[in-house]
């Protein structure tokens, strides 16, 4: 389900003097259908990362927003940070077609210079022609598979950096990731 957060600029008791705060207006069920870069998302610690807009065409934004506890005067959002989401590298979701004696009753692809992608920035995503992702409607007891394919000449392309190990091959971690993830969900 999506819904709409009206925000408003606020002080909350004990704040940090210069910061930028926001507490919440309104909220209500969003009807708009979702597209690549419109919608503000919700982190797991309540942290909000917003698409902005601003007057110089061609400029596209990011903003992050941290979620802050104020004293006894309710919950605020507390600017982050800001980043210029690159226009040069476009990742582009495109529907495809599935092999109709595979198992397979949707597929989707990705096309973009990943090879070359910082995992630290923001890209601009766009929606191939007449794409429309399905939507996510998991009921109770509900199961669904996600496969993810890859390329081996990207399996130590793709590197992020770990704060013990330091540079990191993300392909190479994802069987302990997922192994991991299971162990913790059914303990």
């Amino acid at each position: 389900m999506q819904f709409s957060l009206e925000l408003e600029s606020a002080t909350p008791k004990g704040a940090l003097e210069g910061g930028f705060y926001w507490k919440l207006a309104n909220f209500g069920v969003n009807p708009c259908q979702w597209a690549p870069g419109s919608c503000a998302t919700l982190g797991d610690m309540f942290d909000l990362t917003l698409p902005l807009t601003i007057g110089e065409p061609g400029i596209k934004l990011f903003a992050g927003l941290h979620f802050y506890l104020g004293d006894m005067d309710g919950f605020y959002w507390q600017y982050d940070f800001h980043d210029v989401v690159d226009t040069e590298n476009v990742v582009s979701l495109k529907k495809g077609t599935p092999n109709p004696n595979g198992s397979f009753n949707s597929l989707y692809t990705f096309e973009g210079d990943f090879a070359h992608l910082e995992l630290d920035k923001f890209y601009d995503f766009h929606m191939g022609e007449g794409v429309i992702p399905p939507q996510a409607k998991l009921e109770v007891d509900d199961e669904i598979i996600l496969r993810i394919f890859h390329f081996n000449d990207l399996h130590h392309e793709l590197r992020t950096l770990h704060n013990k190990k330091g540079e990191t091959h993300r392909f190479s971690q994802m069987v302990k990731i997922v192994k991991d993830a299971k162990a913790n969900a059914a303990g």
